[in-house]
């Protein structure tokens, strides 16, 4: 090896002028050895404070210059992209943020440690990106970069999806800090369905999307020639082989973080019966809208607590027309818990419990609350499971 001058240049690198440089690397990190005779060298080495000195075979005592850099390539090198990656990226094109326990459990099987590891890899191809964390122990929140973007785009990865120019999905990946929350709640009723499905022999779930573009609908509403868009949070599609007998059920998903009112929530629960009795549904599925009893669906509320659980099934019941077996009502605590299990109450489930209970099944205005309503109902009512008789 032979000595060389260098210098500090005004780009704060360390430039060689003259001769060959000795590099050496260990533990994935680039070191080089310069040797230094010029006195602008040596006044570099005093600015970083990394001067040192030794011997080289061969050669005379010597000023040696060992600097540590970083990777020589800035960008690692692309990783061999499984199956298992597209599923996972394109599961982040549809549901926008997840966090690492949701893909451990929708794509890794409940390995964590291998999720963690594949997601690190993936993060350092920048395949995908993680939201920052204000503090340290917070949950990790990750979503589709734009190389991660590129490479289902131009795979034709999702082409069953509707095509997206990557500024439209650089505002969808951006979810806005208060709906960040519900966004996460829909995606984890996703995820225990379909672990709760897979584990299970007589059921197939062979839809589940929460992106609303993919199944929003239009109703007309009572003013002339105006229509409103809904936007269901998901829609899903369950197989049920219970009996030898195969039956497909067919449910829209709304969640609801206490933020909404219940008028708003009825409104939307009648958009969803119109929608059905108008044909709107059976013509989304082939059908004629003459033959919309054929095509029945429900419409999956799911709250906060029991008593908001129950509140909204007195709201749907006061309802003109009444709402009675269209909405299937349940808590956030029990779906997670038990997705499959006999957690869903309807309206006219609530209407017989309070009437075996002798309670007034609407309540009285100003509102106050009533705990022994709620344990009067959660003693009488009756629950069904999602995959019981057709509604």
């Amino acid at each position: 090896m032979v000595a060389q001058p260098a210098i500090w240049n005004r780009q704060g690198r360390f430039a060689i002028l003259s001769g060959t440089v000795s590099s050496r690397t260990k533990r994935g990190c680039t070191w080089r050895i310069l040797l230094a005779h010029d006195p602008a060298a040596r006044v570099a080495e005093n600015r970083i404070g990394l001067a040192s000195r030794g011997r080289t075979r061969g050669l005379a005592p010597t000023p040696v210059r060992v600097l540590r850099l970083k990777h020589m390539n800035k960008r690692p090198r692309s990783p061999l992209v499984t199956a298992r990656d597209l599923q996972l990226l394109r599961g982040l094109f549809e549901m926008r943020v997840l966090t690492l326990a949701h893909i451990t459990q929708l794509y890794f099987a409940g390995a964590a440690e291998a999720a963690k590891k594949r997601v690190q890899i993936l993060k350092a191809a920048r395949l995908i990106a993680q939201r920052p964390r204000p503090r340290p122990y917070d949950r990790s929140i990750l979503f589709l970069a734009k190389q991660g973007f590129e490479l289902l785009s131009d795979g034709g990865h999702v082409s069953d999806y509707p095509r997206l120019a990557w500024h439209a999905m650089a505002k969808r990946v951006r979810v806005s800090p208060r709906t960040l929350e519900h966004e996460l709640s829909v995606n984890q009723i996703r995820v225990v369905f379909s672990v709760a499905v897979s584990r299970s022999s007589g059921c197939e779930l062979p839809q589940f999307l929460t992106w609303p573009k993919l199944f929003a609908f239009q109703v007309q509403t009572a003013g002339w020639n105006d229509s409103t868009m809904v936007r269901p949070d998901g829609y899903l599609e369950l197989i049920d082989h219970g009996g030898g007998v195969e039956r497909l059920h067919f449910a829209y998903l709304e969640v609801d973080r206490s933020t909404e009112t219940l008028g708003r929530l009825t409104d939307k629960a009648a958009h969803y019966l119109q929608h059905y009795r108008g044909g709107g549904f059976a013509r989304s599925h082939g059908r004629s809208a003459s033959d919309y009893k054929s095509m029945p669906f429900r419409v999956l509320f799911v709250l906060a607590n029991e008593e908001r659980r129950n509140n909204l099934a007195a709201a749907l019941l006061a309802a003109n027309p009444p709402i009675l077996s269209l909405a299937w009502l349940t808590t956030l605590e029990r779906i997670l818990a038990d997705p499959l299990g006999a957690i869903w109450m309807r309206p006219c489930d609530y209407r017989d419990a309070v009437q075996r209970a002798g309670l007034e099944d609407r309540p009285k205005r100003p509102y106050r609350r009533r705990p022994h309503r709620e344990q009067s109902v959660a003693r009488q009512v009756q629950l069904h499971p999602l995959h019981s008789e057709r509604p």
